[in-house]
């Protein structure tokens, strides 16, 4: 049997469980494609695998499969192994992908047993972002981000000082514990954005609960800004239990009272804090990359392409970056990198022209080696994209489609890279209309091919890397 491991299994349980638990959201998510796959845009940016899986299962509908199946009284190992075989059906995926993302489905679910199931799907121990409950008396902690720098800026807070030096995002986001003697701890002050400062009404951290904390931003004649407690009354409005300052002691006190009307409701606050602090930590790390990037090429498709030592699933959008001494490729709107081509290996980036010529047959601009981009110019294009940005090292080629004018764009990369690669960056001579139409399809189109057969899950990743040594072998 095919071994298959998920470097991000942990952080997708944890996704899958926020949302579930959110209750704009709830376990209608799961069987909404859409809705799925825009929140796993934020909460796994760098897992493109394990989204596509997920969202696969979504437009199967596994999760209404699954609840079925339990209905009709099947037990929980049956009904994910039918639910799997459907959607291996459907979608052709290798039966252990299956499982796995039907087996996660059913956790999130919260259908009994089903985190009993399944093999070991990731590379390591626990990863980060897992948020398992906690068994009753096992002196286990959930860990949510956020809280333990917290509860240091906190205690060495001036009291009473002001709203701009105490509310500060935590930009490495710790543990924030929520286990035995969480409602104890206070959690670290949340910063309200830009959107979050309502005048005329109360901001909610949590909604759908009954008692809850917010704030508000009264003008200084009505008293100025204060952090609230909440309470939803029975026809669904909002009434304020009691004024707290907006500074840390006001936010502590505010806490406590919380906790004091509603143990229930301030555990649900306390996860809307977590996910906040993990969303921030996120956003500073964006910003710190954006700042050290020389170049962002953002939402570029792959078309085509082969790295040694990675994998990454053709036809998705991704983020290139020159870095101060690489260019890297990171998954849209992530901030881990996914691949990295040390300036060192770099032997050139070619803007090419996608646009059909006019007055050519099909005939496309290509670059020295034409035969070989036809095909990928002409998926570009076909794509409504304008350019194609080829980026080669000695052992390496990824193409990737842009929607930008190829002049420009070869312009944009040109001064990214000029000071640290001054020959790196390539014109892209036109080619005779259609001489690279009947070319052979070359190893970019074949490396391409296979890697459509990964994503559908009709190789393994072993397979895929074995058959791709063997091209990258071959004399040409």
């Amino acid at each position: 049997m095919v071994l298959v491991r998920f470097e991000f299994a942990g952080e997708a349980r944890a996704a899958l469980h926020a949302i579930v638990s959110d209750p704009a959201y709830g376990p209608a998510a799961l069987s909404s494609p859409q809705t799925l796959e825009n929140l796993l845009r934020d909460y796994l940016p760098d897992a493109p695998r394990e989204t596509g899986l997920l969202v696969a299962a979504a437009s199967a509908g596994v999760a209404g499969l699954l609840s079925d199946h339990r209905a009709h009284g099947l037990d929980v190992r049956t009904a994910v192994r039918l639910a799997a075989s459907t959607l291996e059906q459907a979608n052709a995926y290798l039966p252990e992908a299956c499982e796995w993302v039907t087996t996660e489905l059913a956790v999130a679910l919260g259908l009994p047993g089903a985190d009993q199931l399944g093999g070991s799907w990731s590379d390591g121990d626990q990863l980060a972002g897992t948020r398992p409950e906690p068994r009753a008396g096992d002196g286990k902690e959930t860990v949510i981000p956020g809280q333990d720098a917290g509860r240091e800026r906190q205690a060495g807070q001036p009291p009473g000082t002001a709203l701009p030096a105490t509310i500060a995002a935590s930009e490495s986001a710790p543990a924030l514990a929520v286990g035995p003697g969480w409602a104890a701890q206070v959690p670290a002050v949340p910063r309200p954005r830009s959107d979050e400062r309502w005048t005329a009404s109360p901001f909610p951290l949590a909604d759908s609960v009954r008692y809850t904390v917010g704030w508000q931003y009264w003008p200084s004649a009505k008293g100025g800004p204060a952090f609230l407690t909440l309470r939803r009354n029975a026809l669904g409005s909002l009434k304020i239990v009691e004024r707290y300052p907006l500074t840390g002691e006001g936010w502590s006190a505010a806490w406590r009272a919380l906790v004091s009307l509603d143990a229930a409701s301030a555990r649900q606050v306390l996860e809307t804090l977590g996910r906040r602090a993990a969303a921030d930590s996120t956003r500073a790390a964006r910003r710190d990359l954006d700042a050290r990037s020389r170049l962002r090429l953002h939402e570029v498709t792959l078309l085509a392409g082969y790295v040694p030592d990675g994998y990454l699933p053709t036809s998705r959008r991704y983020d290139v970056r020159v870095l101060e001494d690489r260019a890297a490729v990171y998954a849209r709107n992530g901030v881990r990198a996914l691949v990295e081509l040390p300036f060192g290996d770099l032997a050139g980036v070619d803007v090419l022209d996608a646009r059909p010529q006019a007055g050519a047959a099909g005939g496309f601009a290509a670059a020295q080696a034409g035969g070989e981009l036809a095909g990928v110019l002409a998926a570009a294009s076909r794509g409504k994209l304008k350019a194609v940005v080829r980026v080669r090292t000695a052992r390496s080629e990824l193409f990737f489609g842009a929607s930008s004018d190829p002049d420009a764009l070869r312009a944009k990369v040109s001064r990214a890279l000029e000071p640290v690669l001054p020959t790196a960056v390539q014109p892209a001579p036109r080619q005779h209309p259609g001489a690279g139409a009947a070319a052979a399809p070359g190893i970019a189109a074949e490396l391409a091919r296979l890697a459509s057969l990964v994503d559908k899950g009709m190789l393994t990743r072993d397979e895929y890397e074995l058959l791709k040594a063997r091209l990258l072998d071959s004399p040409s």
